[in-house]
């Protein structure tokens, strides 16, 4: 009976990387002055999968799993939020790589949505909402073997 390692992580790195900033001098609640439009993401907490009972399946809603945490600021209702799917695992043992990738992401606070298909682009409203990011693979064969796997997607905010 294979066995998955209790570590495989989702990793969210490049979430800020297609944000843009906020300048500096933005005021205490996180907007700038006059004329200063962003959109910034703030990676919170990574995901982590786990197996499914036939390890068929590598998810974050499975049990023991945990989703990532973003908080995305705007500074008006003109941003989009959505997913960028991993082409691959960044990091997975040899024949653990074929499977087939599916994200959903969730909001709370100034923009409310529930479990929307990662693909599909949110219009956030101004102020911060928190996001929660799920993430799932899916085996092309007979199932993962053990091992540590990881996955890097991207929240964008354009």
């Amino acid at each position: 009976m294979s066995r998955l390692r209790p570590s495989p992580q989702l990793l969210p790195a490049a979430l800020a990387a297609v944000a843009a900033l906020a300048p500096a001098w933005a005021d205490a609640q996180g907007f700038p002055g006059p004329g200063r439009q962003f959109c910034q993401i703030e990676l919170q907490g990574e995901g982590q999968v786990r197996p499914s009972l036939d390890n068929m399946v590598l998810s974050s809603r499975n049990a023991g799993g945990r989703s990532a945490q973003a908080q995305v600021t705007a500074t008006n209702s003109s941003w989009r939020i959505n997913i960028d799917p991993p082409a691959g695992f960044s990091n997975a043992p040899a024949g653990g790589g074929n499977a087939s990738f599916a994200t959903w992401f969730s909001g709370q606070g100034a923009t409310n949505f529930s479990m929307t298909p990662g693909g599909e682009p949110i219009r956030v409203r101004r102020g911060r909402t928190q996001v929660t990011i799920d993430f799932e693979a899916q085996h092309q064969g007979a199932g993962f073997p053990a091992g540590d796997y990881a996955a890097e997607l991207t929240l964008r905010c354009e």
